[in-house]
């Protein structure tokens, strides 16, 4: 097996983030910041990546990080609420928790 192939099962793998905050940013747009759960850490990202979010009994949906790759303390990310998921994720509060698989995709370098 090569090194990777030993991670790829990471990503696919759901982990609890905590949600940190969700503004609200227009009418149907909100910024959703998401931090590790106490003891874990958050997963590197690149810009150009996302990550699928997974709400508990609703499903699941991809949203791309809009966040800042530097801030390695948190995962923001910026969603319209057009269906039953998004909607469900952004109305999350401060300390609820949802599932995230990623990030996955390439990243847009240079």
């Amino acid at each position: 097996m090569s090194a990777a192939e030993a991670v790829l099962p990471d990503l696919l793998a759901p982990t609890l983030v905590r949600v940190a905050k969700v503004t609200r940013e227009t009418h149907d747009t909100f910024t959703l910041t998401t931090q590790a759960m106490p003891g874990s850490e958050l997963p590197v990202f690149s810009p150009g990546q996302f990550s699928m979010l997974y709400n508990f009994g609703v499903g699941e949906i991809p949203i791309s990080i809009s966040g800042d790759p530097e801030q390695f303390d948190r995962i923001v990310y910026t969603i319209r609420s057009v269906g039953k998921v998004s909607h469900a994720v952004i109305s999350h509060k401060a300390g609820d928790s949802i599932a995230m698989r990623g990030p996955l995709g390439t990243s847009v370098g240079p």
